[in-house]
């Protein structure tokens, strides 16, 4: 036993390699209660957020990188008059290998995995004036999983910038009743009796991940995916995190989203946000 020891050189891998791993969990709400209230149509609401972001890292001093990230972001909108509904579902896992090959020039994998975990509906109000709900999307409806194979470019102060020279983009529904519900015939570009669709071109990623002043920490992630044959799908996240003591931060957060398949309008969602914060 101690020759095997000796000889596979346990200690020697145990300093090699580092494991590594962060929590990142905030929750806020906020309340609207209006009385005689004429000049908009806002109504008595309640909204609550949470936000989790895990990492774990494996790394060495030298050339190698792995690392795994868990994005969730849900939120909930109640409306006193009527309705609860899920107006946030955002979750996505990274896993980024980097091999360096030479400087801060790295040999890069990356692989994204986007779905949401619950029902969700458009609100539409009949001839009659009653309200109906209408599924548009659901657990693995759609999934989306983009992967990528190329060079990266990385600054430990400030981020990374990597080109997918060979990508792949994977559009997959698990509930096919999402045509007969909404009666169409193309949901993310599959076609009706199909279940996914799979799409070659290059990526381009962004990530910015820094902290300013101690206080204030900027979190971007810009990714597009271009299509040989389709424009560019844009996907841009950008987070800036203000911490007011050890246990509370405020948010601001802004998502800048382009998918012509969906839409040919840009998208934009805007979240300011102040309430409990845990980091580990």
């Amino acid at each position: 036993m101690y020759l095997f020891k000796n000889s596979f050189s346990l200690q020697a891998v145990q300093k090699k390699f580092r494991f590594t791993n962060e929590l990142d969990y905030s929750l806020t709400a906020n309340g609207f209660f209006l009385i005689n209230w004429f000049h908009d149509k806002k109504d008595n609401q309640v909204n609550l957020y949470q936000n989790l972001r895990y990492q774990c890292l494996l790394h060495n001093n030298k050339n190698f990188r792995l690392s795994n990230t868990l994005n969730h972001n849900l939120g909930i909108q109640h409306y006193f008059d009527s309705i609860t509904k899920v107006n946030i579902d955002d979750n996505t896992l990274i896993t980024k290998l980097d091999v360096q090959i030479r400087g801060r020039f790295t040999c890069t994998f990356d692989s994204r995995i986007t779905s949401r975990l619950m029902n969700g509906f458009d609100y539409r109000t009949t001839d009659s004036g009653n309200q109906v709900r209408i599924l548009n999307s659901s657990f693995l409806t759609p999934l989306t999983w983009t992967f990528s194979v190329g060079l990266g470019y990385n600054c430990k102060k400030f981020g990374s910038l990597s080109l997918g020279i060979s990508a792949a983009k994977l559009t997959y529904i698990l509930n096919r009743q999402i045509f007969g519900i909404r009666g169409i015939t193309n949901y993310y570009g599959i076609e009706e009796g199909k279940t996914h669709l799979i799409e070659y071109g290059f990526t381009f990623q962004l990530l910015i991940d820094k902290d300013i002043l101690k206080m204030l920490h900027w979190n971007c992630d810009l990714q597009l995916f271009r299509n040989y044959n389709a424009p560019a799908d844009m996907m841009l996240k950008n987070l800036f995190g203000l911490r007011i003591n050890k246990f509370f931060k405020t948010y601001l957060q802004t998502r800048i989203y382009y998918e012509e398949k969906l839409s040919k309008h840009l998208q934009f969602e805007n979240i300011l946000s102040v309430g409990l914060n845990l980091h580990r």
